[in-house]
């Protein structure tokens, strides 16, 4: 079949015409086939600059008073040893609220097997997740790519009073409005209301963002937001 007969422009042709005019039925056929063109693909590595370094294991999580340190291990031995030390790796720890995204994670860089997070880091009464990956740091002579992500750790924050509005952020769009969000537990919003108070500049009287629209946020908390022009 030639290629202009194909009835879909990136099929490929599965037939073909074997000129024989007699069969023998104790004869075995074997058939073999080759491309009409060469077929593959080949890179040229330098192992310097193609380096993915081990992920991090033992990811665990203790606590001191109210501060939480991570700690984890990197296995450099075997082959890797001859590459790789520990002053060509930092390491990237991402941590999260459970019902948050990965995307909304924060960072936090770390040239040594651990990092520790104090009240400053978390909200209190959360439950967090956390996950780490190796990568090559600015002044190695090597480059490449980071490892896998370990295995994730979660625990939960220092406790708070839960009654307290949380997690306040506002993002200016870069022309003229900043948009303000912040979350109440649902039982609290339910009997509550809780408005946004803010000054346009640090001698003006201080004026309400309205209106405040709230929405859903999982099974324990109501996100509120509202925009300031």
């Amino acid at each position: 079949m030639p290629w202009s007969a194909c009835p879909h422009p990136r099929c490929v042709p599965r037939r073909c015409v074997i000129p024989c005019q007699s069969f023998v039925v104790t004869d075995v056929d074997y058939f073999s086939f080759q491309p009409d063109r060469p077929l593959g693909t080949r890179l040229t590595v330098t192992l310097t600059q193609h380096v993915q370094p081990p992920e991090p294991r033992d990811l665990q999580i203790s606590t001191d008073q109210d501060h939480f340190l991570l700690t984890w291990s990197v296995a450099l031995g075997g082959p890797q040893s001859h590459w790789l030390s520990q002053g060509d790796l930092e390491f990237e720890v991402v941590y999260k609220r459970l019902q948050d995204s990965w995307e909304d994670a924060a960072i936090l860089l770390s040239n040594t097997s651990q990092a520790t997070l104090g009240p400053e880091h978390l909200m209190p009464s959360s439950t967090y997740v956390a996950r780490v990956r190796t990568r090559l740091a600015p002044g190695s002579r090597l480059s490449g790519r980071p490892s896998k992500w370990s295995p994730e750790v979660c625990w939960d924050s220092q406790p708070g009073d839960e009654a307290q509005p949380q997690n306040l952020q506002c993002f200016f769009d870069g022309a003229a409005v900043l948009s303000c969000s912040w979350e109440v537990r649902k039982e609290v919003a339910s009997s509550v209301s809780f408005g946004l108070f803010y000054k346009p500049s640090p001698d003006a009287g201080e004026e309400e963002c309205s209106p405040v629209l709230r929405e859903g946020l999982g099974s324990l908390h109501t996100r509120h937001h509202c925009q300031i022009p």
